[in-house]
């Protein structure tokens, strides 16, 4: 397993991208950003664009990770979730290398794949922050997220996760954010301490730390 952190706009995705793209495939990105607003679908796009072409299938879960990647991961989705299922986590237009005719796709071995999750920083604001309006406890949110990606790591050859740097001037922030900022320094630390390497980017340098 791989972490890769940085601030905002410091290149850490562009890196993991490059990192992801050095390993044996199949590459599979995971992409955790919800689409509820214009903003994030903008971002989504922005994301799409810049890794159009590059062999990655893209696999949109913006929680349940585990799951998603399970219901993709065999043909037709048929193990877990349905062919509904399948056609729902991955991204329109991506993994279209690995169809054997137009309409048709096959599921890639988890296995032997490598995966990037973008970005966890989201996934955990997911994880905590339900679509119904529930919101979880700091300490549950943890359990699940951490639980999902130590899975992950052992259900895939590579894992590479990108991380973030929260500002430390962000202050004056509510109770609930201040969970979730607590909930997910928690995470990443342990993450960290997990990993075999960890980089940090700073205006698209890369530094390894561990």
């Amino acid at each position: 397993m791989v972490l890769v952190i940085g601030g905002s706009a410091s290149g850490k995705s562009a890196f993991a991208e490059e990192l992801l793209s050095r390993e044996p495939g199949p590459h599979i990105y995971l992409a955790s950003m919800e689409n509820e607003s214009e903003e994030s679908r903008r971002r989504i796009q922005k994301h799409r664009e810049q890794r159009k072409d590059r062999g990655f299938q893209t696999v949109e879960a913006p929680r349940d990770i585990l799951r998603a990647l399970t219901a993709c991961s065999s043909p037709s989705g048929e193990r877990r979730g349905g062919a509904a299922a399948l056609e729902e986590a991955i991204e329109p237009g991506t993994g279209s290398e690995d169809r054997e005719n137009p309409g048709e796709r096959r599921g890639f071995d988890l296995r032997s794949g490598a995966v990037l999750l973008e970005c966890l920083s989201n996934l955990t604001a997911n994880e905590m922050f339900l679509a119904d309006g529930t919101v979880r406890r700091a300490e549950h949110c943890k359990e699940i997220v951490l639980g999902e990606v130590m899975a992950l790591r052992s259900s895939c050859r590579r894992l590479i996760v990108v991380g973030n740097l929260i500002s430390e001037e962000q202050r004056s922030l509510s109770p609930l954010t201040e969970a979730w900022i607590r909930s997910f320094s928690e995470i990443q630390n342990a993450i960290a301490a997990e990993a075999e390497a960890v980089w940090r980017v700073d205006a698209g340098i890369p530094v390894r730390l561990k």
